[in-house]
């Protein structure tokens, strides 16, 4: 009797610990086609957010070359849930202890994919480039800071 208990007590243990191991392990969300998409991730490993509906990936870039800021941002959505895509970026300078508005540009188009490419005139500084995406109704805001 005194065997079967400790038994039973032995094999409760290891589910348990099974259990706490297998929760404690950060996992991945599987998309369409059992694609893996590891920008579900935060940079501890942890999950961040779930894969959004629409927006499938964005990217922002500022560089600096001959007295400009170059500025790109693209986006690239779902095929299925997206009709529309939007980018706004917005560079700023600090300057003073802040940061302050140097130029905006916005671009729209029906479909999945648009890339936004602009550049501005610009001083020795710290500048700040901010990029708004959308697909449909759905948002994601990215920032990038370089010095020139």
């Amino acid at each position: 009797m005194k065997k079967l208990f400790f038994r039973k007590k032995t094999i409760l243990l290891l589910i348990l610990s099974a259990l706490v191991f297998y929760c404690g392990q950060p996992s991945m969300t599987v998309l369409a086609a059992g694609e893996m998409n590891m920008d579900t991730f935060a940079e501890d490993g942890t999950e961040s957010l779930l894969r959004n509906t629409n927006i499938k990936y964005t990217t922002l870039s500022l560089s600096f070359s001959s007295g400009k800021a170059n500025c790109t941002a693209s986006v690239t959505a779902y095929a299925a849930n997206t009709t529309s895509v939007k980018i706004v970026m917005t560079l700023y300078k600090y300057t003073n202890g802040k940061w302050e508005f140097v130029q905006s540009w916005e671009d729209s188009a029906d479909g999945t994919t648009l890339t936004l490419s602009k550049s501005e005139t610009v001083s020795s500084g710290n500048y700040k480039l901010v990029g708004v995406f959308t697909a449909n109704s759905e948002t994601i805001e990215k920032t990038t800071e370089q010095t020139n």
